[in-house]
């Protein structure tokens, strides 16, 4: 089952999965972007509603296609579908540490794409939110036995 849901949990509206067949759309999204942008149509478009998924959801296209709609969006993302967004490489960003992040922009549709690298490297793309500011985090250290910044 597919559902969107508020922040308080609330859902607001579902789509139960019957295979292939589970959303007759033509976006050519794939099963995974047809559900977000049918489960979407229920939202008030250029009202600042925020959705956010996971990365078997997201890709370029559909953040282009809500970013179309009025609907604000931010997820994380497959690094095969954030279309040849080339970032920093994980020794890189491994050698410098956890916290550290990369970003791209693509300023002619105003997406935000980020690689974080925490214990492994994560992608995040957005049509809203970016980098900045950023909130110092206290992480537990397992070998040393505390919590650090």
């Amino acid at each position: 089952m597919f559902a969107l849901a508020s922040k308080s949990g609330i859902i607001h509206d579902f789509e139960i999965y019957v295979g292939k067949s589970t959303i007759k759309s033509s976006t050519k999204m794939g099963l995974s972007g047809d559900i977000v942008i049918r489960l979407s149509d229920i939202l008030p478009k250029h009202k600042n509603y925020k959705l956010s998924f996971d990365n078997w959801f997201t890709s370029y296209n559909l953040i282009l296609h809500l970013k179309s709609l009025g609907i604000l969006s931010v997820g994380t993302v497959r690094s095969n579908r954030i279309a040849g967004c080339q970032f920093e490489n994980d020794k890189d960003l491994k050698k410098a540490g956890r916290g550290t992040y990369d970003t791209r922009i693509d300023t002619s549709q105003g997406i935000i794409g980020c690689k974080w690298y925490d214990n492994k490297s994560v992608h995040l793309i957005s049509n809203y939110i970016g980098t900045e500011p950023t909130d110092p985090v206290l992480r537990w250290s397992a070998s040393e036995k505390h919590k650090f910044l």
